[in-house]
């Protein structure tokens, strides 16, 4: 039975805790990805306009570009609609957002497809900062039917799988995003996944990333200084990390 809820949306209390929660929540501010979207349409990486009409053909590669599938498929193009429902309570702006997870989980995950970018190591980490958002809208609104939540549990389910897999875990700048978002994951969604466990995970997981990026003179070891001062930013955000404390 495919029924719907009440449509009651959320507070502004309940808006405010869920970007409060995460560091990607934090980090959206007024013109968060305000080049990347734009009437109904993606402009990415300086491409033309590419108008997402549903049903959305995920695998499409309009200008033979691999970096404009990636972020397609990794959801960035979301973040100025994210902000817009952070920042102004624009209820309309994240319904788009859940409205094109939900058309893209229904043409990967319902359909059956595979996909170069579906299960890529950063892809699954740069979409799941934005799908835990998307989701606690979807579960928290009352305006999705118990098919669509059902849908929704599956996908982050995945999710945490893809992120919690020792086998997947990437030792380079991969892995730091890895960590970020399935601590960000099971911050908004506890019942996700174990995390108890995940935070040992976690723990254990950045202790090898520190070394295997920075040594035991605690300089990156690719020796570039731009680069270490990326990794040294990451790792500050890190200390500060809401969904990183207890």
């Amino acid at each position: 039975m495919n029924t719907k809820h009440e449509a009651v949306g959320l507070s502004d209390e309940e808006v405010s805790k869920i970007f409060s929660s995460t560091w990607f929540g934090r980090s959206l501010v007024s013109g968060s990805g305000a080049k990347l979207w734009k009437d109904g349409g993606v402009c990415i990486l300086n491409q033309p306009l590419y108008k997402l009409e549903i049903p959305v053909d995920w695998l499409d590669d309009p200008y033979n570009h691999r970096s404009w599938r990636w972020i397609l498929n990794a959801f960035q193009w979301m973040d100025q609609l994210l902000a817009r429902f952070k920042l102004n309570q624009d209820e309309g702006a994240i319904q788009t957002c859940a409205t094109y997870f939900l058309d893209w989980a229904k043409f990967y995950i319902v359909g059956e497809r595979e996909g170069e970018f579906l299960w890529k190591d950063d892809a699954v980490s740069f979409r799941t900062f934005r799908l835990s958002i998307i989701s606690a809208y979807i579960f928290g609104s009352g305006r999705y039917s118990d098919e669509e939540i059902g849908l929704t549990e599956d996908i982050l389910h995945k999710h945490y799988l893809e992120l919690s897999n020792p086998k997947k875990f990437k030792s380079n700048n991969h892995g730091i995003f890895q960590i970020r978002a399935l601590m960000s994951l099971l911050t908004l969604h506890p019942s996700v996944g174990d995390v108890e466990e995940s935070e040992k995970y976690v723990t254990k997981r950045l202790n090898l990333l520190w070394t295997r990026q920075y040594g035991t003179q605690n300089i990156h070891l690719e020796n570039s200084t731009g680069y270490h001062q990326y990794i040294v930013k990451e790792f500050e955000e890190y200390s500060i990390a809401p969904s990183l404390r207890g």
